[in-house]
């Protein structure tokens, strides 16, 4: 038994010199494979965009990264004939924060009667922390003449953007309130159009899921009270909301102030802490008892 394990030993030994020699070599080439990747990382250090989703639309452009989408939410556009931010357009969009996105090069790509320029976005961060999976970007760009068509240019891939006038009507006050999901927010509602009714100011208020009865409720505070209603689109689907900031409220926000900018001075964003003014809780407890009756 011993010679034969001395023989296997004497057969073995040439096979077991050739795999030590491989293993030395392949962890040399294992050492340069990952060298060669910190020198990418050095040059490309963020995420490839996947595609740029246009919520009004609905287009989707198809890139690289599914986990580095950039999701657009709104475009507003200040002409000629605003005192403040003359030939401005400003963009909300969402994007994950570990994508850095206020660190790529976004390039916009405006169009008028005449001619096609190319120019660099300059993107901001609205979101001050990093509590949430997805944050808030702002970008801001200056036209030199007006704007006709509007495009967002990244990786070689173009999304057109469908741009909104922004608001240049008079307001003494304007009050923001969150996203509503599922009338959660309701008494925010009526207590920013008691706000509007007291100070003759402006509410915009955005639902994201709501039932009838609340919409019909809404409606009627839109034609008593003259207030905003707009939908807050579902960009990750019902399963990921939690991710988006608090349910949005830095993206409403960011919205609202690109929308009435015009009136910054009189911005005021409010958000779901209980007011410690009484009378308006009075009022607005008066005008829920009439409002219910309503549509009894």
């Amino acid at each position: 038994m011993n010679s034969d394990t001395k023989l296997n030993n004497f057969q073995f030994k040439p096979y077991s010199v050739l795999y030590e020699q491989l293993i030395i070599r392949c962890r040399t080439l294992y050492l340069f494979v990952i060298l060669l990747a910190f020198v990418h990382i050095s040059i490309h250090p963020l995420p490839a965009l996947r595609r740029v989703r246009n919520s009004y639309t609905n287009k989707i452009k198809e890139l690289d990264n599914d986990e580095k989408d950039l999701f657009f939410v709104s475009a507003y556009y200040y002409g000629v004939g605003y005192s403040l931010y003359k030939n401005q357009v400003t963009l909300t969009f969402i994007a994950p924060r570990d994508a850095h996105w206020e660190r790529r090069k976004i390039i916009a790509i405006r169009s008028d009667d005449t001619k096609t320029v190319l120019e660099p976005l300059q993107i901001h961060r609205a979101t001050p922390h990093n509590l949430c999976k997805y944050v808030t970007l702002v970008g801001t760009i200056v036209l030199e003449e007006e704007l006709t068509e509007l495009e967002l240019l990244v990786n070689g891939h173009t999304a057109k953007i469908r741009y909104l006038p922004a608001d240049n009507k008079p307001k003494d006050l304007v009050v923001c309130t969150p996203p509503i999901y599922n009338n959660v927010r309701w008494q925010n509602v009526l207590l920013a159009a008691h706000v509007y009714t007291s100070f003759g100011g402006h509410l915009q208020t955005y639902v994201a899921t709501t039932s009838r009865p609340f919409f019909e409720f809404l409606e009627e505070l839109k034609r008593l009270k003259g207030i905003s209603v707009d939908s807050f689109p579902d960009f990750y689907g019902k399963s990921k909301l939690d991710g988006i900031e608090f349910g949005g409220v830095t993206v409403a926000n960011s919205d609202c102030l690109n929308k009435y900018k015009n009136h910054h001075k009189s911005l005021n964003h409010r958000n779901s802490g209980p007011s410690s003014r009484r009378s308006l809780y009075n009022k607005m407890l008066k005008e829920l008892h009439h409002l219910l009756h309503r549509f009894e």
